[in-house]
């Protein structure tokens, strides 16, 4: 956790002294936005290879520059959706979060709509509640649906507040359908997948990694979706 922290504040650094270093120049030699988009594009695209497209303040350049160019941030979400469709194939787990995240800030910076982001997180859900039904899926593949539902709570902290002002009620139903699952889903007693000891003796009575995270994020939701910090998500 502090590793991906540090990386993530030296990501922040990167982006930021980069493109804010090129903007102030070029504002200040007399260009206005549209002369210099050419070099913020190219800038764009190192950008991605070196600090990652899926890192959250990559999504604020991206719609700087959606207000000039949208054929440019287009090719920026189909990219993302193509690497976050070859990620779920290929099982990467690391690749689906971060693009479901980048996806998220990506509509907090204006680039796509809310009702995209419900339509990705009405899907996984579908598929995780699906997964742990007795009769028409597999339980034996939750730990699949888990994963899928913490990838839609871990993109919470980024766009819930976004997602509540904007859509209220779609944001709502994910959020009673998330709700609906812990319900019905087997609480996971493995010690790999619980939070910290809580200094309890029964292993029945602590909180497993998917309900410590819910509670965590019902604790956010309360308090306005004002959190001083999301790397650890």
């Amino acid at each position: 956790m502090r590793s991906e922290l540090i990386r993530g504040l030296a990501v922040e650094c990167f982006v930021w002294a980069t493109f804010l270093g090129l903007w102030w120049q070029r504002m200040n030699e007399g260009w206005h936005f549209r002369s210099c988009l050419g070099e913020v594009v190219s800038w764009f695209k190192i950008a991605q290879y070196e600090a990652r497209l899926e890192d959250r303040l990559c999504a604020i350049p991206a719609g700087l520059i959606n207000l000039e160019n949208e054929d440019f941030t287009k090719e920026i979400v189909a990219n993302t959706l193509t690497k976050f469709q070859d990620a779920i194939e290929e099982g990467s787990c690391d690749r689906i979060r971060l693009s479901m995240r980048f996806l998220t800030c990506l509509m907090c910076s204006n680039v796509i709509s809310p009702n995209s982001i419900i339509e990705i997180f009405e899907t996984l859900l579908s598929s995780a509640a699906t997964t742990v039904d007795e009769e028409s899926g597999n339980p034996c593949w939750q730990a699949r649906a888990d994963f899928y539902i913490s990838c839609i709570l871990s993109c919470l902290p980024w766009g819930g507040a976004e997602l509540n002002e904007q859509v209220p009620d779609e944001f709502e139903r994910v959020m009673v359908g998330v709700q609906s699952y812990l319900s019905i889903r087997r609480h996971s007693h493995d010690i790999l997948f619980s939070v910290f000891d809580t200094g309890g003796d029964n292993a029945l009575d602590r909180k497993d990694f998917l309900e410590d995270l819910w509670d965590r994020i019902q604790v956010l939701s309360h308090h306005g979706w004002k959190a001083d910090s999301g790397n650890a998500l």
